[in-house]
């Protein structure tokens, strides 16, 4: 039996948290570990084997924790995915692996100079039954060659924390990973917008200054092009 520490027990980590108690076959849930220490114990009151640690560390070092599933805050999952690393442990983290392309470029030279594959990324729409079928679509060239990608992405809620910054750097990465994916090959001409500190800098300003942080539903267009460049960032059609 597979044992397993979350941290995060939140709105999607609570789903992870049933989900594998009640759904997954071979593994169980040994501890979880939240800020709000109070939710935490509400989430597994009826599961009387699960422990809550209050220091995400000390979980991923438990002897009784063989894998990590990280749901926490996006700026802690670099730190969180090191140790567990360093550890030796399975870790299952939601997107993004961490808020800057250096830390998560540090997390992948830890993992390669383990020797061991360790961690699985999020992507969970690439299994999406609609997804499927829309690759199937596009692979089969019915379409011809695609050249605009235009992805939405939307919350039913948000908390606190989530912010314009947090906006771009832990929701881009949800719709652009899954191109290569959906086209079933790389993308010729491809063009991110991306620099040391995030995801799509350039978009930043006028995700700031078209409405205030926080805002209910918000969404910004990422658009892929075959052969060519984007121009004139300043007028991308971003919306909020």
């Amino acid at each position: 039996m597979l044992k397993v520490g979350i941290i995060g027990v939140g709105s999607m980590g609570t789903q992870h948290f049933l989900r594998l108690m009640n759904k997954i076959h071979g593994a169980t849930v040994t501890a979880v570990s939240d800020i709000n220490e109070a939710h935490a114990k509400e989430v597994i009151a009826l599961y009387p084997t699960v422990r809550f640690i209050a220091d995400p560390i000390a979980l991923i070092n438990d002897p009784e924790v063989d894998a990590v599933v990280i749901v926490s805050i996006d700026s802690t999952h670099e730190e969180y995915c090191l140790e567990a690393i360093k550890c030796g442990k399975y870790i299952f983290c939601e997107k993004p692996l961490s808020a800057s392309a250096e830390g998560a470029k540090k997390v992948v030279d830890a993992e390669i100079a383990g020797g061991k594959r360790l961690i699985q990324m999020g992507f969970n729409r690439r299994f999406d039954p609609a997804y499927e079928e829309l690759k199937a679509l596009v692979v089969s060239g019915k379409l011809g060659a695609p050249l605009v990608a235009h992805c939405a992405h939307r919350n039913a809620n948000y908390p606190a924390q989530y912010d314009d910054v947090v906006a771009v750097t832990g929701t881009p990465p949800t719709s652009t990973r899954q191109q290569p994916h959906m086209r079933h090959h790389g993308m010729a001409g491809r063009r991110l917008l991306h620099q040391g500190t995030g995801y799509f800098p350039e978009v930043l300003p006028s995700l700031q200054e078209r409405e205030p942080a926080r805002s209910a539903d918000r969404h910004a267009d990422h658009f892929l092009r075959y052969g060519h460049q984007l121009r004139d960032l300043g007028k991308l059609p971003v919306r909020i």
